[in-house]
């Protein structure tokens, strides 16, 4: 399993990679957002070069998903806001 961290407060990310069957981990700190941030990126953007497949296109779809909800949460919120 692979986590992903980035701090709302600083320009602090991680990633901790574990080992599901033992429990045994790797964490690499020290990374800034930006770079965490591109890591992802570039991670959606390769699989475009690659044969499509249903376990891609699952996990495309579903992070899609994903980024929608989180910027509709982000448009109620301003929207409060401006209330």
């Amino acid at each position: 399993m692979v986590e992903l961290y980035s701090s709302g407060w600083s320009d602090d990310s991680s990633i901790t990679v574990r080992d599901t069957s033992d429990g045994n981990s790797v964490l690499m700190e020290g990374l800034s957002t930006q770079s965490l941030r591109g890591g992802v990126l570039k991670y959606v953007k390769d699989l475009g070069y690659r044969d499509e497949s249903a376990e891609r296109r699952q996990f495309v779809e579903q992070a899609s998903e994903e980024l929608l909800n989180v910027l509709k949460r982000w448009e109620e919120s301003k929207a409060k806001e401006a209330a």
